[in-house]
């Protein structure tokens, strides 16, 4: 890779053909020096990865790093972990330890084995951490290796986090309990019953002493542990027995948590413990996978009963949210419901690209499957002679689906989507313009006439939001139309959102907004130089020094380079023995 970056460079022609691309791509922003990158937050918050990790490397190359909660959150999210190990090498003196508490969320274990190992890590709550995600079993080992965990009985009322079998089996690991009092082990029963730890329950259930009366086996008892989801097979067929609950309870509540985990271990369990389902019992089940969304159960449950048909069951009655009817991904699923007698009807098309991936291949499946059913005639398609032409089109508006669109539109059925287009032009350009997908709005632009009320009423309501490039396409289409008022809010949006490379574009077609250019000037140190550089090429009159001041308070690198680069301040003077070392250098020069 050296070598070929060596013949490439000291080739001129190859070498301007590249930095004209770079200019080209930066959209006249200012191009930085590698000598300039010396702020490893900007680094990170552009994911220049490779140019920090050679950096990090080379001990003499100048780097800044705020040591703030903020900068070192970026640095935890660092996915390359030699840029983190290099980063803890290079700066060891800098660092404050770290309490291992606040870098948990991170569910990195290399990043904190790391910091652990060479001291810059430490806990300041022995005994508790908390977060709402699921912890590396290895992060664990590592925090009990260190003395930072203790694992006895009370450990899952302290260490507060998702549970998983992994987790569970390093505290069978460590645990050192032998026997758990009555007293306790009912506490850590319920405990486990009702929060997200359930896992832990084949790790303490053979600590506990017995015999232990959890629940007694009343109508109380069985409505008490309705309650909660239960997750665990072994939580379950303990609960049954405890409680000895009849077959018509074990029923009652197996459907009741049916698909609530990936685990359909506690099927079989059941099946063990009664004379078998009813279809009734069979239809409650598939009912309540769709009401969950759980597939994996529902496919677990329709491959254990393949007898059983869905013809006369109104599967969709049983969805509670839009994310029901995600199966429309899931090719092979949509296959085994359709086998299985599953009856969709002509909505069929419409929910299969509202609810689908953006690669439509639900719709595509059925429409392949269901071919002998569809009739394409000049001006409309029917299914079951059921015209569903129109909604296909509306969903796709609604949408932003070009696939399908234009899939209609090699049916022959070109005249039909022009017109319903032309109904809700507006909201199709709205919806491709928030995807910010140039490609798209180029291909419609080209197969459909849009109004110019609507590019305006784009432009002026979103222009802040969509792409510059996107911005670049579609204001050309508004130029006789707009007002300076119109202009003025085009500015007012481009500066509050910084947006330089929409103010350089409408400066470029000679329009200005002197205003917004004033009240920028304030914020100019605390702004990328890019900002800087715009306000010199409009040669304004302010005071450079004041901003030089303002820009080493805060500690903008480039930003005092380019001042100190542009302006001689003869009759001015800065003092830099507070300064940090790599602005300090820049005074010295």
């Amino acid at each position: 890779m050296d070598l070929l970056y060596r013949i490439l460079f000291r080739d001129k022609y190859l070498s301007r053909l590249v930095y004209e691309k770079i200019k080209e791509i930066h959209d006249g922003m200012y191009i930085r020096k590698y000598e300039d990158i010396v702020d490893i937050e900007w680094m990170l918050d552009h994911k220049h990865y490779g140019i920090l990790k050679e950096k990090l490397k080379n001990n003499n190359s100048k780097l800044f790093f705020n040591f703030n909660a903020k900068s070192k959150r970026k640095l935890f999210y660092v996915p390359d972990i030699e840029i983190f190990g290099l980063f803890i090498k290079r700066f060891k003196d800098d660092i404050k330890p770290v309490d291992i508490a606040e870098v948990i969320f991170t569910n990195n274990y290399e990043k904190i084995k790391c910091m652990a190992d060479n001291g810059y890590a430490y806990f300041e709550n022995l005994y508790s951490f908390e977060t709402p995600y699921t912890v590396d079993p290895r992060i664990l080992e590592c925090l009990i290796q260190h003395g930072w965990m203790r694992i006895d009985v009370d450990a899952p009322y302290h260490y507060l986090f998702r549970y998983t079998q992994e987790s569970a089996d390093v505290f069978r690991r460590h645990i050192k309990t032998q026997t758990i009092s009555k007293a306790k082990s009912i506490k850590l029963l319920d405990w486990i019953l009702n929060k997200s730890t359930q896992h832990m329950f084949t790790l303490f259930y053979p600590l506990f002493e017995k015999p232990l009366v959890f629940l007694p086996p009343t109508l109380e008892s069985f409505q008490q542990i309705l309650k909660p989801e239960i997750r665990d097979p072994h939580l379950f067929e303990y609960l049954c027995k405890e409680c000895k609950l009849d077959e018509t309870q074990i029923k009652e509540l197996f459907i009741r948590n049916v698909g609530n985990d990936g685990n359909t271990d506690t099927l079989d369990i059941v099946e063990n413990m009664i004379d078998g389902f009813n279809n009734q019992d069979i239809k409650n089940m598939i009912e309540k996978c769709f009401q969950r969304n759980s597939f994996i159960w529902l496919k677990s449950i329709l491959n254990k009963y393949p007898d059983f048909s869905l013809k006369y069951i109104n599967v969709f009655g049983s969805f509670t949210n839009p994310s029901d009817h995600s199966f429309y991904n899931d090719i092979e699923l949509l296959e085994l419901l359709l086998d299985r007698g599953m009856v969709l009807n002509e909505s069929w098309s419409y929910n299969s690209i509202k609810y689908s991936s953006d690669n439509c291949n639900g719709f595509k499946y059925l429409w392949n499957r269901f071919s002998s059913d569809i009739q394409v005639n000049k001006n409309q398609i029917l299914y079951n002679n059921i015209d569903i032409t129109r909604q296909i089109v509306k969903i796709c508006c609604i949408q932003s689906n070009h696939t399908i669109l234009l899939f209609m539109m090699d049916q022959g059925l070109k005249e039909l989507v022009e017109n319903e287009i032309s109904s809700q032009e507006y909201w199709i350009l709205t919806n491709f313009s928030h995807k910010n997908n140039e490609k798209v709005i180029k291909t419609l632009m080209k197969l459909f006439t849009f109004k110019i009320k609507d590019y305006k009423a784009i432009v002026l309501n979103y222009g802040f939001t969509i792409s510059t490039n996107l911005f670049k396409l579609l204001f050309p289409h508004i130029v006789h139309s707009i007002s300076k008022s119109d202009i003025d809010l085009l500015y007012s949006k481009a500066f509050a959102n910084c947006q330089l490379n929409k103010i350089k574009y409408l400066d470029s077609l000679g329009y200005q907004n002197s205003q917004s250019v004033l009240n920028l000037i304030p914020k100019l140190s605390s702004l990328p130089v890019e900002w800087a550089q715009y306000v010199y090429d409009r040669k304004l009159n302010l005071s450079y020094f004041h901003l030089l001041e303002k820009a080493v308070e805060a500690n903008n690198y480039l930003l005092v380079k380019f001042l100190l680069t542009m302006y001689k301040y003869k009759n001015h003077t800065i003092s830099t023995n507070q300064m940090p070392p790599h602005l300090k250098e820049l005074f010295d020069k």
